[in-house]
């Protein structure tokens, strides 16, 4: 059986984090390890989840995937 694919989501918007949770809920080969909503609490996540694919939003507050 092939492993799934983790993937953790970041964004600020909570409506954004509900609507790609439930797209990727229809693709059984993605597990969704974990949502952040600022670069530095997804900085945390990573290090810890190790995911393999990152949906990014890259303006959030605190720190962005554009400056920090």
């Amino acid at each position: 059986m092939k492993e799934k694919i983790t993937v953790m989501i970041a964004d600020d918007h909570p409506l954004w984090h509900s609507a790609i949770n439930h797209l990727l809920k229809e693709y059984p080969e993605f597990e969704v390890i974990g949502n952040a909503t600022n670069g530095i609490e997804l900085l945390n996540i990573i290090n810890k989840q190790e995911p393999d694919l990152i949906i990014l939003d890259v303006r959030m507050p605190e720190m962005d995937g554009m400056k920090h």
